[in-house]
């Protein structure tokens, strides 16, 4: 049953459960938050820190107004996250509430409302310019990541990909280690610019991933000759995790791809057991009315035989 909690929920969580009306709503309205969003730093990018606009003013109005409400639908509707939600006690329900208020996610929905509360509480432009509170509205892109999974596909893949990606890393600082240490010897005598190890790993740092700021060089025909070898080790050393990091990529959306799959046909179980259990429902009362008209002709029948008699 749809009840108004569930529609919250989906509506607010883009389930794939969900009638294809809501679905178009949600998306509608994620599109709207992002650009709302995006929107918010473009136009206080353009003026002055410690200035306002009204239609500064107003944009910030009708977001702190917006999140707000969505705040508070969410944890509203977060019990809805559990199948049985209506088995649940309503002590649980409140401790479910007050676990979603402690995440990850709902702090920094917390933070970003606070900044913006406090963003347009504030009448005195010249504390409206205050670095801690333009800092703070940093946290409102988070509320992207939420919508759309930006950072979730790149943190899935380190952590699938973490054994090789850590011998990559392993031999790029063995080699930056050594490369440095040879240019050091090689170049400290002549160059004043190679004074340490730790201004070699720089230059080091600079030719192993082929940036080349060019403010520290080897001079000697020794030092140039160790910079072409590490630089072309740093060429083929640093696509080694490109191609792993590609490849997990590959590899997450393979599966993605695959799950959504599932998740359709487990919508669609759902959608044909729905229906069966509508059939049979109909089937047992038609049942119940061909048993009932055969009650009544057994009935009828003696009737017609004692008159005939």
């Amino acid at each position: 049953t749809l009840t108004r909690r569930r529609a919250i929920w989906w509506f607010l969580e883009s389930s794939s459960l969900s009638p294809p009306c809501l679905q178009t709503i949600s998306l509608v309205y994620q599109l709207f938050s992002s650009a709302l969003i995006v929107a918010l730093f473009i136009v206080d990018s353009q003026t002055m820190s410690q200035q306002t606009t009204n239609f500064y003013h107003n944009m910030e109005v009708c977001a702190t107004t917006v999140f707000t409400i969505e705040y508070i639908m969410r944890v509203y509707s977060c019990v809805e996250s559990e199948i049985d939600v209506d088995l649940i006690p309503g002590w649980s329900r409140c401790k479910m509430r007050v676990w979603l208020m402690c995440s990850a996610a709902s702090i920094i929905d917390t933070v970003s409302l606070i900044s913006l509360y406090l963003d347009v509480c504030i009448a005195s432009n010249v504390f409206r310019g205050v670095i801690s509170l333009r800092l703070l509205r940093l946290f409102t892109l988070f509320r992207l990541e939420r919508r759309h999974k930006f950072f979730s596909p790149i943190l899935i893949v380190i952590s699938n990909k973490r054994t090789e990606l850590g011998a990559t890393l392993g031999i790029a600082g063995l080699l930056l280690l050594i490369s440095s240490t040879l240019m050091y010897y090689v170049e400290s005598a002549v160059n004043p610019k190679f004074n340490s190890i730790l201004a070699s790993m720089w230059w080091g740092t600079e030719t192993l991933t082929t940036v080349g700021y060019g403010d520290i060089i080897p001079e000697t025909p020794g030092g140039k000759a160790l910079g072409s070898v590490v630089a072309f080790a740093g060429v083929g050393l640093f696509g080694l995790p490109a191609g792993i990091i590609s490849s997990g990529f590959s590899e997450i959306f393979s599966k993605g791809h695959d799950q959504c799959k599932c998740q359709q046909l487990e919508a669609d179980v759902a959608r044909l057991v729905t229906l069966q259990k509508d059939v049979l429902a109909e089937l047992q009362g038609l049942r119940s009315q061909v048993a009932a008209l055969q009650h009544v002709a057994s009935e009828e029948k003696p009737g017609k035989r004692s008159s005939h008699g």
